[in-house]
């Protein structure tokens, strides 16, 4: 019998440990780390018109407006800003029997580094604790683990 014991680093396996919270709101956590996404508005014609009273054209029919909306990423994508910015980790899980599926706030117990004592652990989940209460007052952090075979 094979017992699996700490996180499996094989490729058919993926371990998930992680102290923190599950992101319920992707988007909005995003605009209030980075900012609102950005807008750029040109004219949609060459036209001279009122483009502030109108919304089209009245020579050609072309919106008065072309107005773009930055794309962003998902979460995962900005985890090093987020981390910079916050302290917090973002982790992405596929989901298990266990836990849920979805983008994770924390601290991943597999990025700790090795020798940490176990009151520096405590010190670090403290902390922890505290970056996730200041951004998210009403949420409480908690352990998530699982492990899944992605054969």
């Amino acid at each position: 019998m094979k017992i699996r014991s700490g996180f499996v680093s094989n490729s058919s396996t993926s371990s998930f440990c992680v102290f923190g919270i599950l992101l319920k709101d992707s988007d909005k956590f995003l605009d209030s780390i980075l900012g609102e996404p950005k807008t750029t508005k040109t004219p949609g014609c060459k036209h001279e018109m009122d483009r502030e009273n109108v919304k089209f054209c009245p020579e050609c029919g072309k919106k008065a407006w072309n107005i773009e909306v930055e794309e962003r990423d998902s979460v995962e994508g900005y985890g090093e800003e987020i981390l910079k910015k916050t302290g917090l980790e973002v982790i992405e899980w596929s989901g298990d029997e266990e836990v849920e599926a979805g983008t994770y706030l924390g601290k991943s117990l597999g990025s700790w580094e090795k020798g940490l004592t176990a009151s520096r652990k405590i010190e670090i989940l403290q902390e922890t604790r505290e970056k996730i209460e200041k951004l998210f007052p009403k949420e409480e952090p908690d352990f998530y683990s699982g492990a899944a075979y992605n054969g």
